[in-house]
């Protein structure tokens, strides 16, 4: 890479997928057991009928738990000394991505109607780009920190803008 193609900031945003597979078979295996007590209590008593509301309830779960551990949505932002180029790769569609010279664009926090902060933004030409949807509005704001950080700096600048 040349000195100017090499990135001054390049991060990648994705969810935290913090229940791995084992947990997620803890989590089943203790859902099943207590289902199995449940369904076999209440057949026992003549309520034949919660069986299959139990079975159902362990199969949404386990969907849920499925659904919930797939990256759903995968975000990049790097800026060079040329520009700053986003890309989103969402599950089971095409890459999005926007590229803007560095000179004409900056990160920013919109508000809502009460003046909270609410959105991070990339604006350039009079239109905005809401990115970093999945963090929380501490975590978006310190995101556009570090942009604007990396945007401003000099390209001869070797600092790291975080």
């Amino acid at each position: 890479m040349t000195a100017d193609s090499s990135p001054l900031l390049a991060l990648e945003l994705r969810p935290n997928a913090s229940l791995g597979q084992r947990g997620m078979a803890w989590i089943l295996g203790i859902v099943i057991a207590i289902n199995v007590a449940v369904a076999v209590g209440f057949s026992l008593a003549g309520a034949w009928p919660v069986v299959a509301f139990c079975g159902l309830d362990v199969a949404l779960i386990w969907w849920a738990l499925s659904a919930s551990m797939r990256v759903q949505r995968i975000e990049t932002i790097t800026v060079t000394a040329q520009e700053l180029v986003w890309q989103e790769l969402r599950e089971g569609k095409a890459v999005q991505e926007l590229r803007f010279p560095r000179s004409f664009v900056f990160a920013r926090m919109t508000e809502d109607r009460y003046g909270a902060a609410q959105t991070l933004v990339l604006a350039s030409a009079g239109k905005t780009y809401p990115i970093a949807l999945g963090l929380g509005v501490g975590e978006r704001r310190e995101l556009g920190g570090m942009i604007e950080r990396a945007l401003r700096m000099r390209t001869g600048d070797s600092a790291s803008p975080a």
